[in-house]
C-alpha cells in the first residue's frame, strides 16, 4: 500500500531511480541496494526450490515424472500451471554427468514439446513440434564443457560432432535444471490418455560419461533435497537469499559477461558460496519493497497492449530473459516455466496484470469472443481461457472444469451452434491434415462468450458449456488466456482480443 504522502506520480518517479541505481553495470553503491539487486536475482531460485523439491522427494534427479492426467485444484507446486497438456517434469543434475533424452515419434498432429529450463526460468532448448525437432537420442551437455553457447543444435550426417548416435545436443548452461515437458490433451477420454501414455513411456532419461569437461569449472554437489531445502528458515526472503548463496556458484548467469559483476554484488550484499550473511545496517523489508516495486515496473513497462485491455508481455524477454533480471524475477511471481512465445502466447487482462481481480459473490465476467482464435493448426495450435485463486493456483468447482478452450465439448454460439463442429473435432484428432477447424468466414466474424461466474451461482442449461466457475462466493482471482502455436495475427493487432465486462450474475 502507498504512503498517503507519496502520490502515485511520485512512487513512479522513485521506482523509476531505484531501478537505474540497480542496473547491473552500475549497482550498487550500497549493501541496501545491492540487497534488493540479490533477491530480485534470486527470486526465481525459490520458485525453482518450489518446483523441484517433489520432483526430488518422489523421483530424484534425471528421472522423469509423467502426469497420466490433467492438473486439478490439488496440484500448488507451480503458480498457473496448464490443463490442456500432461507434463513430464524431471529435476535436471548433470553435475557429475552428461545426459541422454530419448524422444519419441509424436507424429499425430497434436501440439508437444520438451523444454529445458535453467534454474531461473531462462528456456534453453525446445524439442518440440513448433521447432520441427526429429525424434530420437539427444544428448545433454554443459556448454562451458564444450566452449559452445547454450542452446538447441540439430545435428545431420555432415556435422562433425554427429557420429550416428545423437540426433541433436542440448548445450545447457548450468549444473542444475528442469525438463518440462508437454503433451496436448485432445480429448480427455480414455483412448487419448492412452495414446499419450505410449508417448509417455517411450520417453527415456539416463547418464553418459563426459565427452568433454572444463576443468575451470568449480565442481558443484549433487542436486539433493537437502541442498534446496529451506523449510528450517521461517522469513521467505532468507529463503530467497540462503537459496541463492547455495546455488550461485553453479546456476551462473546465462549471460557469461554478467558474471564477475553478479558475484560481486551478491557478496556486497552477504550473499557468499558459504552462506548468507545479513550486511549491519542492511533493513531487509525496504530491500524486498523495493526489489517487488522494480520487478513489477520492469514487467509493466514492456507490455504490450491488445484490443479491449488485453496485454502480452515483451515477446523478446518472454523465457528469454538475459540480462533482464528484474523481468524474471516478476515471471518466477507470476509464470514460473513460461516458454517463448515462438511456442506460446499468455495473453493478460491489464487491469489485473499484477494483483488480480475482485469478483462480488453475485457477479460475473462475460467474455465476448469475436471470431476463434487464430492458433496454428499445423504446428498442433491450440487456445484456453484459465482461471485461478488468490494464490494463482486452479480454482476447485463442482465441474471440475478449470478452463474453456478450442476442446471444450459444446462450446457454442448464442444461436447454439457450435463453436467446433463434431467435424472439425476430427480434425483436432488429426491435425496433420493442417486445415482450419471452421470456415475462414466463421473464424473470423462470428461471435461466442464465455461466462466467468461463482461456482455456487449455477447459471441457466444453456450457459453451462460455456460456463468457466470462478471460486464460490467470488473474492479475488485472476485469469489469462494461452495461444499454443500462435499466428502473427495474435500479437501484431489483427485479431481482435475478447471483450471483458463485469456483469451481475446469471442464474437459472
Amino acid at each position: 500500500m502507498l504512503s498517503p504522502l507519496l502520490s502515485r506520480t511520485a512512487f513512479g518517479s522513485l521506482v523509476v531511480y531505484l531501478a537505474a541505481a540497480l542496473d547491473i553495470q552500475d549497482c550498487c553503491s550500497t549493501a541496501q541496494d545491492a540487497t534488493a539487486f540479490a533477491i530480485i536475482y534470486g527470486t526465481p531460485l525459490a520458485a525453482y526450490a518450489n518446483a523441484t523439491l517433489p520432483l526430488l522427494l518422489s523421483s530424484q534427479t534425471n528421472n522423469i515424472s509423467s502426469a497420466p492426467a490433467l492438473l486439478d485444484a490439488s496440484f500448488q507446486s507451480v503458480v498457473r500451471p496448464n490443463v490442456d497438456t500432461l507434463y513430464s517434469l524431471a529435476a535436471i543434475d548433470i553435475s557429475h554427468d552428461d545426459l541422454v533424452i530419448s524422444i519419441p515419434a509424436i507424429d499425430d498432429g497434436r501440439y508437444w514439446s520438451f523444454a529445458f529450463l535453467d534454474p531461473f526460468g531462462d528456456d534453453v532448448a525446445d524439442i518440440s513440434i513448433i521447432t520441427a525437432s526429429p525424434a530420437g537420442d539427444y544428448l545433454i551437455r554443459r556448454a562451458a564443457d564444450a566452449g559452445v553457447a547454450p542452446g538447441l543444435r540439430i545435428l545431420d550426417p555432415h556435422d562433425e560432432e554427429c557420429s550416428g548416435k545423437y540426433v541433436g545436443i542440448v548445450n545447457f548452461p548450468t549444473d542444475y535444471g528442469l525438463l518440462n515437458g508437454r503433451i496436448l490433451v485432445l480429448r480427455n477420454d480414455t483412448q487419448d490418455l492412452s495414446i499419450i501414455h505410449s508417448y509417455q513411456a517411450k520417453l527415456k532419461l539416463v547418464s553418459t560419461p563426459r565427452t568433454a569437461e572444463n576443468p575451470n569449472l568449480p565442481q558443484a554437489p549433487f542436486l539433493t533435497p537437502t541442498l534446496l531445502d529451506t523449510s528450517n528458515i521461517s522469513v521467505p526472503l532468507l529463503k530467497t537469499l540462503t537459496l541463492t548463496a547455495r546455488l550461485g556458484l553453479y546456476v551462473q548467469p546465462i549471460v557469461a559477461a554478467d558474471r564477475y559483476r553478479v558475484g560481486t554484488i551478491l557478496g556486497q550484499a552477504g550473499v557468499t558460496p558459504s552462506g548468507y550473511a545479513p550486511v549491519s545496517g542492511v533493513n531487509l523489508t525496504l530491500a524486498a519493497v523495493t526489489a517487488a516495486a522494480i520487478s513489477q515496473q520492469a514487467l509493466l513497462s514492456g507490455l504490450s497492449s491488445q484490443a479491449n485491455g488485453w496485454v502480452l508481455q515483451n515477446l523478446t524477454t518472454q523465457a528469454k530473459f538475459g540480462d533482464s533480471y528484474s523481468v524474471r524475477a516478476a515471471i518466477a511471481v507470476a509464470g514460473y516455466l513460461q516458454l517463448p512465445s515462438k511456442q506460446a502466447l499468455y495473453p493478460i487482462w491489464g487491469p489485473g496484470t499484477l494483483a488480480g481481480e475482485s469478483l462480488g459473490a453475485d457477479q460475473a465476467y462475460l467474455f465476448t469472443f469475436f471470431g476463434a482464435p487464430p492458433v496454428d493448426a499445423c504446428k498442433g495450435g491450440f487456445w484456453s481461457l484459465t482461471v485461478y485463486g488468490a494464490g494463482q493456483f486452479l480454482v476447485p468447482n463442482s465441474l471440475g472444469r478449470y478452463e474453456i478452450g478450442d476442446r471444450t465439448p459444446g462450446l457454442h454460439y448464442p444461436d447454439g451452434g457450435h463453436v467446433y463442429s463434431a467435424a472439425s473435432a476430427e480434425q483436432s484428432v488429426n491435425r496433420s491434415t493442417c486445415t482450419t477447424k471452421i470456415a475462414p468466414s466463421d473464424f473470423a466474424t462470428r461471435m461466442f462468450q464465455v461466462l466467468l461466474q461463482p461456482d455456487n451461482l449455477v447459471p441457466p442449461q444453456n450457459w453451462t458449456s460455456n460456463w468457466l466457475p470462478a471460486p464460490s462466493g467470488g473474492g479475488i482471482l485472476s485469469f489469462n488466456l494461452r495461444w499454443y502455436a500462435p499466428t502473427a495475427g495474435l500479437s501484431h493487432g489483427k485479431y481482435i482480443y475478447p471483450l471483458v465486462q463485469k456483469i451481475a450474475a446469471i442464474i437459472a
